[in-house]
Formats: structure tokens, C-alpha cells, sequence
């Protein structure tokens, strides 16, 4: 889908593309909105990637004032001693995240799969997201840089020598290798993964 006016979320998606900060299959997805045509995508990834190149360049060289250390090495060992932070009032809750199933943009990763991205932590490096696959869409094989759960809502999933239906439950640990991901009739599944994956072409 091409976009008429950039909006917050094509900012966002394009400021965290520029600073290489999506996952592999939201990049993938945003690659492929790009070749499909999106201008006012490709506008403000210019426009971010212009930034993004002078950031190392934007502060200038200077030395540090006198007795800088000393006093960072004392605020960090005062910090040790400090009275733990209080807790958050009712009037400084959090805010709350609600993302309807007709709200959010799916983009396309591969050929006939698309992914919507629900949350993402930097704190964490965490991302919840959904993936949608047509009938015999595949995935390439991966290794997982953290782990990664996924839970199945609909459809038939086949993971390396295992097949995944609705309810069913999969965890993927660091450094495991998914190897064959495709799926028969088409799938609909939740991903919670963290720092997410590499592609590998071969064991």
C-alpha cells in the first residue's frame, strides 16, 4: 500500500530503517514497500538517512573538564546506596497500548508473507509482531540471535520436522536453527522475539 501523506508510524518505520534499528523481516518489509513504489516512504528515508550520516559528525572534539572521572566515579558509587526509586503515583501510570485487529499496517517481508509490528522495547530489544503467510508461502532458513516464541493462531505451520496448528506453542532458544518454515493452507501466528535473527544460506 502507498502512502498519500507521511503520517507518524512512516516516520517512525523510516527513522528505525535509516538507524538500522528494525528486525531482518520488518527491513525485508519495508525493502519490498520501497521497490513497490512508495514515494513518500523513499522521501523520508532521504530525508533520514541524511541525518543519520552527519550524527557521528554533529559534536565537536573536546577535552574533558578537569576532575570529570573523579566525579563520575563518585556519583556511580553514591548511586549504589541510594534509596531505591519511588513507586509510580495514579497519576503517573504508564500509558496503555491497544492495537485493534483492523488497526496497523501489514507489510510485506517475502513473497506471500507479511508482518505487523505490534510492540517493540529497545530497552529489552524485544519486538511483538504478527506474520501472515498465504498458502505455500516459505521462510528462509535463520538462526536466532535471542530467543524467540510463537504461538499459533490459525492455519498449519511446518518447522523443521514439526507441524504447528491454532493453540499450539513453539520456542526457539538462542543459536537454534530453523531450517524448513513453510506452510500448506496458510498461517497466522504471534512472534515475541528478542534482538531477532540472521539468515543463513547454509548449516
Amino acid at each position: 500500500m502507498k502512502h498519500g501523506r507521511a503520517d507518524d508510524a512512516t516516520k517512525e518505520m523510516a527513522a528505525l530503517y535509516a538507524l538500522g534499528a528494525l528486525t531482518p523481516l520488518e527491513a525485508a518489509a519495508f525493502d519490498r514497500h520501497l521497490a513497490d513504489g512508495c514515494d513518500t516512504c523513499r522521501t523520508e528515508l532521504r530525508a533520514f538517512d541524511s541525518v543519520v550520516a552527519d550524527l557521528g559528525l554533529g559534536a565537536p572534539q573536546t577535552e574533558p573538564p578537569s576532575g570529570l572521572r573523579e566525579r563520575l566515579l563518585s556519583s556511580i558509587d553514591s548511586g549504589r546506596h541510594a534509596d531505591p526509586a519511588p513507586a509510580a503515583s495514579a497519576d503517573t501510570k504508564p500509558p496503555l497500548l491497544t492495537i485493534r485487529a483492523d488497526e496497523g499496517e501489514w507489510m510485506a517481508a517475502a513473497e506471500g508473507v507479511f508482518v505487523k509490528t505490534l510492540f517493540a522495547d529497545e530497552a529489552s530489544g524485544t519486538v511483538t509482531t504478527m506474520v501472515k503467510m498465504s498458502p505455500g508461502a516459505r521462510l528462509p532458513m535463520h538462526r536466532h540471535l535471542g530467543i524467540e516464541q510463537c504461538l499459533m493462531l490459525d492455519g498449519d505451520f511446518h518447522v523443521n520436522d514439526q507441524v504447528f496448528h491454532k493453540g499450539d506453542y513453539h520456542c526457539a532458544k538462542e543459536g537454534s536453527l530453523h531450517e524448513t518454515l513453510f506452510t500448506e493452507t496458510g498461517a497466522l501466528f504471534l512472534i515475541v522475539s528478542q534482538h531477532g535473527f540472521e539468515v543463513v544460506d547454509t548449516i
